[in-house]
């Protein structure tokens, strides 16, 4: 029996931009990941149930923890169950591939325009 304090571990999975992405000038995928004032990552998160995150060099200013700057640009998905994590890495595997989906795009959107207060 654990204890009652226990908590189980949280899977995570890793995915790695590409040089060809991360040179890519005309994608920005990180803004397709995160969206306007975070608006897409928080949709993600919702439906899937897991926590998404961009990580490593080039992903934050300096000012923050070091140790993350070590490692190469990359999104970190982290979830309590496989589901969730399988549910977000396809996801964000959508977004990288370019095929992501007109439902993720409109509720982006709402998102979007509940924050700036004009969504009817």
């Amino acid at each position: 029996m654990p204890p009652t304090d226990y908590k189980p571990l949280k899977k995570y999975k890793k995915i790695y931009l590409t040089d060809t992405a991360m040179n890519d000038t005309n994608a920005n995928y990180m803004g397709r990941i995160i969206g306007r004032g975070g608006s897409t990552q928080r949709v993600i998160e919702q439906r899937s149930g897991c926590k998404i995150s961009v990580k490593g060099r080039g992903a934050n200013n300096q000012s923050k923890e070091l140790y993350e700057n070590y490692d190469r640009l990359h999104v970190l998905i982290t979830a309590d169950t496989d589901e969730q994590l399988e549910k977000g890495v396809d996801e964000i595997q959508k977004i990288l591939n370019g095929e992501e989906d007109a439902e993720l795009k409109a509720a982006s959107e709402r998102a979007v325009s509940l924050m700036n207060g004009i969504f009817n």
